[in-house]
């Protein structure tokens, strides 16, 4: 049971956190605005017994109008607020919560600032010592992706380049009995295209 209230806690911290992070990447203007408006909402639905509005009530009013496309056809228009609505209802609910800056990523752009002092204050020697010696490029305490996901998915692309990258010389190479084979070969390990090519179709089936 235990396990259960902490796995919980932990998904709607990385919620919370996900959302500070997205929003973070507004522009200032567009950021100000919405906090705004979030606090409103966040006051209305405070007041659901006497209102009536709560905040799935004002998220599925008012979800159109804050973060759909505006060119979208109806029915697009339709089902994409029924999808996100329940991450605006959330965002009412937390109210200006969702606007503070990550405390591990706050921790981060101390230690970069810190560092960066620390730095300025070393003689060229040093400094050029300490970088012949540093073989580690950043170091932060905020996980913003899936390490072993992003691992693979990196060696899987190194491949599929690889793997264009050999294409290519062959289709370079002067006509002959000798290319037609080997890019026979090559379209058949690769269903009929480059790698490049097979990714490129994939994406595009719905």
């Amino acid at each position: 049971m235990g396990g259960q209230v902490a796995a919980t806690a932990e998904r709607q911290q990385h919620l919370l956190n996900s959302v500070q992070l997205l929003l973070l990447l507004l522009p200032e203007e567009h950021r100000e605005l919405l906090q705004h408006i979030i606090k409103m909402l966040h006051s209305v639905a405070a007041r659901e017994e006497s209102n009536k509005m709560s905040a799935e009530n004002l998220a599925i009013l008012l979800t159109p109008h804050l973060i759909c496309p505006r060119q979208m056809p109806p029915e697009a228009l339709h089902y994409t607020a029924k999808k996100m609505s329940s991450i605006v209802s959330y965002m009412i609910q937390q109210g200006l919560e969702i606007f503070e800056v990550p405390g591990k990523l706050a921790t981060d752009i101390r230690a970069y600032f810190l560092e960066r002092k620390r730095k300025k204050t070393m003689s060229p020697e040093q400094t050029l010592e300490e970088s012949i010696s540093d073989d580690s490029t950043v170091n932060t305490v905020y996980t913003f992706v899936d390490r072993a996901a992003t691992a693979a998915a990196n060696n899987s692309n190194y491949t599929d380049t690889a793997l264009a990258q050999l294409y290519a010389h062959i289709q370079s190479l002067p006509e002959s009995s000798k290319k037609r084979r080997l890019i026979k070969q090559l379209n058949k390990q690769n269903g009929q295209g480059t790698p490049l090519q097979v990714i490129a179709r994939s994406s595009s089936v719905p």
